[in-house]
């Protein structure tokens, strides 16, 4: 990357895609091509006041990086900021041509402090709006979306308001801080507060939840407490079910054990003079990695053997090879886009095309079926097309958004990729200050002292000190699972399954049955939850292709010479629709059908409930209501 300085040695720093070069009014170019010949290099052209505020960001295309090239470009679309005489911005356009596709405005306090931020949901009221803490008036998509923040008298966001001007006002969250400016409670909506107390040194000792059935109070008997070695390092966390996990370090600072409570097995770490994982052992698994002079990973070892990688000269993988010799190659552009997907380095499993802004334009399968994407002006997804031998699978989706750009109505050209179940249901729900389920219709739901749902009707819920869901009963039998030292699910059983599973990173590669055979092998693209070929069997012969929709869920599979296989469909919260086939379904997470969740890596999902069914691992990092 090289940075280009203007005369008062002033740059920008962008983010991605990875840039060229850098200067002041001209931020970035990268580049792209598909297939032979050259494209035209993207570029993002920036222009300011002359005192470093961006005013504009125009987004498109060039031939070359010459300014002559960029004062040229061909913009397709540009980001407006709207400055006032004290250079704060007060609003900010997305537009193409001379449509204005979203309006976001900027109010602030007599303080300076940033009072609203109003999403406005009315195109026609563009032209003259009120200020920004108020409503205008309200079109067809609904009302504006204004949130507003308060604040105290060390300038310190107290409370945020969401719905301003409507009747569902309602606050996010109200905070108080102790002496030294750390938050000390947080109470969300409904007035269910979470309190959090310090040590000496202001670290976090114990967060206390609320209560389930009081309101702004949190209960001292519901928490959790940490505790720390000189050196900072968490050695200690008590659950709020009173279990506690200790955990060792190296003198670096490095994990490298963790004793958990009861019968549950422990975990070691190790690593290497850089810092990188080396080996994990946990449920009598044993994971080895192995990494290059640059610090990449170049072998993962488990209870299936070895899979290894290679890498080109920029850092991207370039080969996977599964425990048994089987491989897959990658070829990319020169911007770094997959171009192919290869199978032994020779058959393309999958091709992509881009246009010349740089987006997926279609993906076609060695099948020869295809998926093909178009998209609006602003770089929003506007149809995709599945294209299966014969017409029986062949869909085409539609997508306009609302000013939020929330995909606001979609269709379709195939009934049949359509959910078919019950198209009504009307079911109450009850929840308690956990922000918990504990009725749905007439089932009743429990949980276990950490937040873990234990019950839901006849089915029970089992779960490690971690949250791992490890057992499970209902009607239809009973069943287990088991977690790797990297907290992946390995082992699945259940009345009529034995099932385990290999990773490529978190990545499903393979599953093996209980005499550890081969049944299944899979091979995944670019990005995350992008399964797109399945192997049935320890072959190649019975090959799949996987065809998603716009959330990657897959709706349709095909067979190795095109023909359709089956669909897949799914109601708004991936309750699948009849049979269905393959483990990849609802937003490209394994299904497990024997017990009934989606297995979204951190927790299990249930679409009976559209809810997790273990509390979030990460906290209120999400908000409050996740």
């Amino acid at each position: 990357m090289a940075i280009r300085y203007d005369s008062d040695q002033s740059s920008y720093n962008a983010g991605p895609p990875p840039p060229s070069y850098y200067n002041r009014k001209t931020v970035q170019f990268y580049n792209t091509s598909s297939g032979p010949g050259a494209m035209p290099r993207q570029a993002i052209r920036y222009t300011d006041d002359g005192a470093g505020q961006v005013l504009y960001a125009d987004v498109g295309t060039t031939p070359g990086t010459a300014q002559s090239n960029l004062d040229g470009m061909n913009v397709r679309q540009r980001v407006e900021n709207i400055v006032d005489a004290n250079g704060r911005r007060t609003q900010q356009r997305l537009v193409s041509g001379s449509q204005i596709y979203s309006l976001t405005q900027y109010g602030y306090d007599a303080q300076n402090r940033l009072e609203c931020v109003a999403v406005r949901m009315n195109p026609s009221t563009y032209a003259s709006l009120p200020a920004a803490c108020t409503l205008a008036t309200t079109g067809t998509q609904g009302p504006d979306r204004i949130t507003r923040y308060h604040y105290d008298g060390d300038d310190r966001i107290v409370r945020v308001e969401s719905g301003v001007g409507t009747a569902e006002v309602g606050n996010d969250y109200v905070a108080t801080f102790t002496l030294n400016g750390r938050t000390q409670t947080l109470t969300d909506g409904e007035s269910n507060r979470t309190t959090y107390v310090y040590d000496t040194f202001d670290r976090l000792s114990q967060t206390r939840f609320p209560y389930a059935g009081s309101k702004n109070a949190s209960n001292p008997n519901d928490y959790e407490q940490l505790g720390y070695d000189n050196a900072g390092n968490v050695t200690s966390r008590r659950l709020r079910d009173g279990q506690t996990i200790y955990y060792g370090y190296d003198n670096l600072g490095r994990l490298t054990s963790k004793n958990l409570p009861g019968s549950e097995s422990d975990a070691t770490y190790a690593f290497d003079l850089m810092g990188r994982l080396t080996q994990a052992v946990q449920n009598g698994q044993t994971l080895s990695f192995a990494h290059d002079a640059l610090g990449r990973n170049t072998s993962q070892s488990g209870p299936y053997g070895t899979t290894s990688y290679q890498y080109d000269a920029a850092g991207r993988r370039t080969r996977m090879t599964w425990a048994d010799g089987f491989y897959v190659t990658y070829d990319y552009l020169a911007d770094g886009s997959m171009r192919y997907l290869r199978e032994y380095g020779g058959t393309a499993l999958a091709t992509w095309n881009y246009d010349s802004a740089g987006d997926p334009s279609s993906i076609t399968f060695a099948n020869g079926t295809t998926q093909s994407m178009a998209f609006d002006p602003v770089g929003r997804l506007s149809s995709l097309v599945t294209d299966i031998a014969g017409s029986n699978g062949d869909n085409t989706r539609g997508f306009s958004y609302n000013p939020a750009g929330q995909i606001a109505q979609t269709t379709q050209s195939n009934d049949s990729y359509a959910f078919d179940q019950l198209a009504n249901a009307d079911r109450y729900y009850t929840a308690n200050g956990l922000n918990q389920y504990t009725q749905a219709g007439g089932v009743s739901l429990g949980y276990d002292a950490r937040g873990n749902l234990t019950s839901s009707g006849s089915d029970a819920f089992g779960y490690s000190s971690e949250n791992f869901l490890t057992s499970y009963s209902h009607p239809g039998g009973s069943g287990s699972l088991i977690y790797d030292p990297i907290g992946r699910l390995y082992r699945y059983t259940g009345p009529s399954t034995d099932t385990r599973f290999a990773y490529d990173g978190v990545d499903m590669i393979a599953e093996y049955n209980g005499a550890n055979q081969m049944m299944r092998r899979y091979v995944h693209g670019p990005g995350v939850d992008n399964p797109l070929v399945w192997y049935e069997g320890s072959g190649t012969g019975d090959r799949r292709y996987l065809h998603t929709d716009e959330r990657g869920s897959v709706t349709a599979v095909s067979n190795a010479s095109g023909a359709l296989l089956g669909i897949n469909s799914y109601d708004e919260y991936g309750i699948p629709g009849g049979a269905g086939l393959g483990r990849f379904r609802y937003t490209g997470q394994a299904w497990l059908p024997e017990l009934g969740p989606y297995y979204y890596k951190a927790r299990m999902y249930s679409p009976t409930l559209g809810r997790f069914m273990q509390t979030d691992p990460i906290g209120y990092a999400d908000g409050m209501n996740m």
